[in-house]
């Protein structure tokens, strides 16, 4: 097969990256998203929040941008309830847009990168939980209902499902910008625990 002929005007000092492929040279070509960064180039952390007794109230995880220069883009969430042997009972969070960090009684949680070699400095950024003070609602973004029973299959197949939408090979992501947060906050409480798994990006 012969390969199309084209030609580019670069301006000064550039150069057109090529890769050969059995035994031919194509031009290398980058997957960017809408934001400009090539996909896979940012750095990716998970932060672990650990199971803990149900409340009504109880503040189950949260992050909080208060960087003037990252961006964080949250883009899994998953609950992870215990499959505790109970009677069972309507269990509900709240997913929240904080507009100030948590306070009194937040206990902090450390990031971890997937990736060491591709790391930053998150310095402005908090990720806790148990907060009792501070944490500002500033909206809603969406409820989540679980019937917290161990026999029950939802109970246990909750762990494995992230509450983000996925729009064909796109997850939609939380976009944090300075002085944002995200809050898991307990409405309905249950006999039990719960715990957290968020998976976060962030631009630099």
């Amino acid at each position: 097969m012969t390969l199309p002929a084209s030609s580019e005007t670069l301006g000064t000092g550039g150069v057109i990256a090529t890769s050969t492929v059995g035994g031919k040279e194509y031009q290398v070509m980058m997957h960017a998203r809408a934001d400009g960064h090539i996909v896979g180039s940012r750095p990716d952390y998970i932060v672990n929040f650990p199971a803990a007794a149900n409340s009504a109230t109880r503040e189950v995880a949260e992050i909080f941008n208060a960087s003037a220069t990252l961006v964080i883009r949250v883009r899994g969430i998953w609950i992870i309830p215990t499959q505790t042997a109970i009677v069972g009972a309507q269990t509900a969070w709240d997913i929240n847009k904080i507009s100030a960090v948590g306070t009194t009684g937040l206990v902090a949680v450390t990031p971890r990168p997937m990736d060491s070699s591709n790391v930053v400095t998150l310095t402005g950024v908090t990720c806790g939980h148990s907060s009792t003070a501070g944490g500002t609602l500033n909206h809603l973004w969406f409820p989540v209902f679980l019937f917290n029973e161990e026999t029950a299959a939802p109970n246990g197949l909750i762990a494995y499902q992230n509450q983000l939408p996925t729009y064909g090979d796109t997850i939609a992501e939380i976009v944090l910008r300075q002085n944002e947060g995200l809050q898991i906050k307990s409405t309905v409480g249950a006999v039990g625990l719960t715990g957290c798994l968020m998976q976060f990006t962030v631009d630099n």
